[in-house]
């Protein structure tokens, strides 16, 4: 066809490994596609907005579509003839996590998963009425009860496999993940916590 690559641009449909760090490498390198030798190599896939290498972009989503979209970057982008870009954010809502300090900027017009400790069921009722009056799109609640955790504190064997449960699951992590430093292994490991808190509660509301 006689294009010189270096001065075109090409929009395809793959996932770039990186573009979410909590990802496996599932995808194609973004060296790989780099080399192909296009000026920008725009990919939507992958939810989240990320410029994986220079000129190797995932566009990511318009919008925050369910709870995996947490923390991602959505919206458009605006390339330019120079082959420069931006990408502006909508106002549509978003999927956030919040844990026991409510911030109102990110609660208004969100749909809001809320996490902490509470007294009794009457507390959780209150917090989930004061979040729907601050304006979330919609509310779930994820509440453990003081008590529940305050049972049985002394160390069994059964406490110490949760222990040992806990501290295996962020060496597996650490094992696969962390292997060139671009992933976020805390957030993965803060993660799995998450999910073990709630495996440990019984009595969660």
């Amino acid at each position: 066809s006689g294009l010189s690559g270096d001065k075109h641009d090409v929009v395809v449909h793959t996932s770039i490994n990186k573009a979410i760090p909590t990802m496996p490498d599932v995808g194609i390198d973004a060296q790989e596609l780099k080399d192909i030798g296009f000026r920008l190599l725009l990919s939507g896939h992958y939810h989240n907005h990320k410029e994986v290498l220079p000129g190797v972009v995932s566009i990511g989503a318009l919008t925050h579509q369910n709870w995996g979209d947490v923390g991602s970057l959505a919206g458009f982008m605006i390339v330019n003839p120079d082959g420069t870009f931006t990408h502006q954010e909508t106002s549509a809502p978003k999927f956030v996590n919040l844990e026991d300090d409510v911030d109102d900027s990110l609660i208004r017009g969100n749909y809001v998963r809320f996490r902490a400790i509470v007294e009794s069921d009457e507390e959780g009722i209150k917090i989930q009425n004061v979040l729907k009056t601050m304006g979330a799109k919609g509310v779930v609640c994820n509440f453990i009860r003081k008590a529940s955790m305050m049972e049985g504190t002394a160390s069994t064997a059964e406490t110490s496999k949760i222990d040992s449960l806990g501290e295996s699951v962020a060496a597996y992590c650490k094992i696969v993940h962390d292997t060139d430093g671009g992933f976020d292994l805390s957030k993965l490991d803060m993660l799995c916590q998450e999910i073990l808190t709630e495996a440990e509660s019984a009595e969660a509301v």
